[in-house]
């Protein structure tokens, strides 16, 4: 079945002592766009002024990479360690400015915030400052993420993508409708289980092993609900986008007092998916980017079955001839 392949441009946001890192950061966004950008039907394209700003000097550098590069992108990763950078005429830096911009027409950010000491030979005392600022009015306005090193950085994206990515395609590309959520709604964390089982459905007189995962809200009031992935060993996440049936998933907006909500995934494309790695949990995500979790080990115990499944089918098939190959779903 063809598949309808949504890209989003990411602008990578920084001053220019962290080069290393918006080169970490592609590379993590072009590993997540191998995995679970797959299971998600999205693809997330990098946007860097280094390498796709046109030359020219009929404007300012920054008005240039603003109408070139910024107003067209959906959204963005900011990195800060030592410097903010050079002032633009409205704003502390070109970094900051780029920020502003984005956030103005509603697209989202994911700010980290380099921990690593900084070299006496690059103190600069006023920069240093600047960027202490801007975190903290960052702070007053949203979560930061933190790190220590390009290979900490990257593996912090490639962890973050897919629940960043879940809500920003629910937002741009919605298949149901969404609840308001406001701060008395979800200050309370609710009671939420998720419960995974492993089942084999029948159909055409042919086995098709399945993954279930059921979100319960033992909650007395409403579970606003964003979304279910599947934490990976290697802190990287899978989304799946279609069930077993091939059919697209719609999560509820919200999931009621002592109700549930369940999905089911092809074992085959879960084990596909997962290639040599291990899973660790069956996460729901609430509209806060609060994250729930099945069992500690279940899901490795579950997945081992279902790859035990699918080894016993391929030797049943090739002992018998006349079987035809299972259709994929």
């Amino acid at each position: 079945m063809p598949k309808n392949v949504l890209t989003y441009k990411c602008l990578i946001i920084s001053p220019s002592d962290v080069t290393p890192e918006r080169n970490a950061v592609e590379s993590a966004i072009e590993e997540w766009n191998k995995t679970s950008g797959r299971t998600m039907d999205v693809r997330i394209e990098c946007v860097r002024w280094e390498k796709d700003a046109q030359p020219g000097l009929s404007e300012a550098p920054q008005d240039a990479i603003n109408r070139q590069l910024v107003d067209d992108s959906d959204m963005g990763i900011a990195i800060f360690w030592s410097r903010l950078g050079t002032p633009t005429k409205t704003h502390p830096s070109g970094s900051v400015e780029e920020i502003e911009r984005l956030l103005a027409k509603k697209s989202n950010i994911m700010p980290y915030m380099c921990e690593r000491n900084v070299p006496k030979a690059k103190i600069d005392p006023e920069q240093i400052a600047a960027v202490r600022r801007v975190e903290a009015d960052f702070q007053k306005r949203g979560l930061l993420g933190t790190f220590k090193n390009p290979n900490d950085l990257a593996a912090k994206i490639r962890h973050d993508l897919t629940g960043f990515m879940m809500s920003l395609k629910a937002r741009t590309h919605p298949l149901a409708p969404v609840a308001p959520v406001s701060t008395a709604e979800v200050a309370p964390v609710p009671n939420i289980r998720v419960q995974i089982y492993h089942m084999e459905l029948i159909g055409g007189g042919e086995r098709e092993p399945a993954l279930f995962i059921k979100v319960e809200n033992h909650s007395p009031g409403n579970f606003y609900f964003s979304g279910i992935s599947i934490e990976m060993s290697d802190s990287m996440s899978l989304a799946f986008t279609r069930d077993i049936s091939g059919q697209v998933v719609v999560y509820p907006p919200l999931i009621e007092s002592a109700n549930s909500f369940e999905l089911r995934i092809s074992g085959r494309d879960l084990v596909e998916a997962l290639g040599d790695r291990e899973p660790l949990h069956a996460v729901a995500t609430d509209k806060i980017s609060r994250t729930y979790k099945s069992e500690p080990g279940k899901l490795q115990e579950l997945v081992d079955g279902i790859r035990r499944d699918l080894a016993l089918a391929t030797i049943e098939k090739a002992s018998d001839p006349t079987k035809r190959p299972s259709r994929r779903r």
